[in-house]
């Protein structure tokens, strides 16, 4: 799914290093995460993973907070 690696950086070693990240959050229905994974009818898992980037929690972190650059 979304190419099997981070759409920013390509990572794709581990797959558990990867997340979906909401482009609009106010489209945002709930979270992709394990306990919604096995709750929710597949079709619903892909109408709210069609709204999201596949990243690495790296790029995902940096997404979120582009200013907490070590210096």
């Amino acid at each position: 799914m979304k190419g099997n690696k981070c759409e920013m950086c390509g990572y794709n070693k581990n797959y558990t290093a990867l997340c979906f990240h909401h482009l609009n959050p106010d489209t945002k229905l709930f979270k992709l995460d394990a306990r919604n994974c096995s709750n929710k009818k597949f079709e619903t898992l892909l109408i709210e993973a069609n709204k999201c980037q596949l990243l690495c929690h790296n790029c995902h972190m940096e997404t979120h907070y582009p200013d907490a650059i070590l210096t």
